[in-house]
């Protein structure tokens, strides 16, 4: 009898305890169809080299057609992970890197 009481209120305090829980922030990862779609579309609009990162800055998807040199694919990735990692879409930050004298070497920064 002892036994079943200390289960049921066991199982009442973790029922509870799961309902008390926060809710977490929920987010959607990019996989790799999403990925393929997001490249094809891109290729419509470029003939450069791409590469599509997931949110922790991640290769997903990286392409380069046969007349683009295996150099792009890097510099692709950077750039790439320069938008990502400063929220800022490229055109926007290769704008202000233009306009800005003092970024003027953002494109030989060290790793």
């Amino acid at each position: 009898m002892k036994l079943k009481n200390v289960l049921l209120w066991a199982a009442l305090g973790t029922a509870g305890a799961a309902q008390a829980a926060p809710d977490l922030p929920r987010h959607a990862d990019l996989d790799l169809a999403t990925a393929q779609q997001l490249a094809a579309a891109a290729l419509k609009h470029c003939s450069g080299a791409l590469n599509v990162l997931d949110r922790g800055g991640n290769v997903l998807l990286a392409l380069r057609p046969e007349n683009i040199g295996p150099h792009n694919l890097l510099a692709s990735q950077r750039k790439a992970y320069t938008a990502l990692s400063t929220k800022t879409p490229t055109r926007l930050f290769a704008e202000r890197a233009r306009n800005n004298p003092e970024a003027a070497n953002l494109n030989s920064i060290p790793e």
